[in-house]
């Protein structure tokens, strides 16, 4: 499972992360730990479009309910930066009592 984020500056403008490195995420779990995703994928760095891969191992251990959000940490030509990205996706529970991830 995927989850988009655009990186906005302060002016709400995409971030010049063309030099970005170390990118690492960070999601709630449900037991109070926090998952660690450092394989942050860029797919558009003009429009700072990355995505994040979940496997549904990974996702089974999220914390549920609608509007959950998640940090991203990164660092360009050595400053750390964290983008918090609030309401970013719900984690639904289906029929089969499985986690799913519906983006917002």
């Amino acid at each position: 499972m995927k989850i988009k984020f655009q990186v906005l500056n302060d002016f709400r403008a995409p971030a010049l992360i063309s030099k970005a490195t170390d990118f690492v995420a960070l999601f709630s779990h449900d037991n109070g730990d926090v998952l660690e995703k450092n394989d942050v994928k860029i797919i558009d760095i003009i429009n700072a479009i990355g995505e994040i891969s979940l496997s549904d191992f990974e996702v089974q251990g999220l914390q549920s309910g609608k509007g959950q959000s998640f940090i991203l940490k990164y660092s360009v030509e050595g400053k750390r930066y964290t983008a918090n990205f609030p309401d970013a996706y719900s984690v639904e529970i289906d029929n089969e009592g499985r986690k799913k991830i519906d983006e917002n």
